[in-house]
């Protein structure tokens, strides 16, 4: 932002009325305040470039990629890569994938303002709205389900493969990604303790579902989508908002 000519007229307004002081146009005092004012205007962007960059609160000034990374740093969020594109390999006949390294900004954004504003000042803070509140303020557009359903004047849990109705097709499996584990005996994608998948896919929940619940689509057994360069800032803020003794079922699809 130019604002050379307002900072000149103002501090020719400032001097004082005395002849001393008149400085003609083109004159020593002319010439201070040319270079005066163009220093003056550099510390006035300079300014507004910090508020720009150490606030996160938009997308259209000078709030970078970079002052993304630094604030991920500080909050303790997942990093990300420079932007660029890795490949990661299909099944047959599906081509490699291109996936971006990093979320674009406003996402990254509003994971931020999730962060910096958590937990304020709400004191249910495990109560399964408040978790699905906080996981979409975050992007993620996720819902949470808890796993308890009064069926014949009794309170009961439920399996996941009862409530997506067996899975999904093989087509959507090799699209995904998801692993063919998914569709046996068991349903191994969980989230328990840990950011990486693969770890939590071996957690032995037991018999006794009492302390699991669902995330998903918009309605119970739908499926929701996160971004794959994503899917560990998904887990991490999951890991943090639940209740530390409960198992959840991800019915979530990551995509490209």
């Amino acid at each position: 932002m130019l604002l050379i000519n307002q900072i000149r007229d103002l501090f020719r307004q400032l001097l004082p009325t005395g002849r001393a002081f008149k400085g003609p146009v083109g004159g020593y005092l002319d010439k201070l305040n040319n270079a005066l004012s163009i220093s003056e205007n550099k510390a006035w962007a300079d300014a507004l470039s910090t508020f720009d960059s150490a606030i996160p609160d938009n997308i259209n000034g000078n709030f970078t990629h970079a002052d993304a990374t630094d604030w991920e740093r500080r909050l303790g969020l997942i990093q990300y890569s420079p932007f660029a594109y890795t490949y990661i390999p299909q099944h047959y006949p599906h081509p490699p994938l291109a996936v971006p390294t990093q979320p674009p900004l406003a996402q990254r954004l509003a994971a931020i303002q999730q962060q910096y504003n958590y937990p304020d000042d709400v004191l249910p803070r495990g109560y399964w709205l408040y978790i699905q509140q906080q996981l979409q303020a975050a992007g993620f557009n996720v819902y949470i389900y808890e796993n308890r359903f009064f069926v014949g004047g009794n309170w009961i849990t439920k399996d996941p493969i009862s409530i997506i109705g067996g899975g999904i097709t093989a087509n959507e499996l090799a699209d995904h990604e998801l692993g063919d584990a998914q569709l046996g005996g068991g349903y191994n994608n969980i989230i328990a303790n840990s950011i990486d998948p693969h770890v939590d896919a071996a957690f032995n929940i037991g018999p006794n579902m009492r302390s699991t619940f669902f995330v998903g689509g918009a309605t119970l057994g739908s499926w929701a989508y996160v971004p794959r360069v994503q899917l560990q800032q998904f887990r991490q803020l999951l890991l943090k908002l639940k209740p530390v003794q409960t198992v959840g079922y991800l019915f979530v699809i990551y995509t490209p």
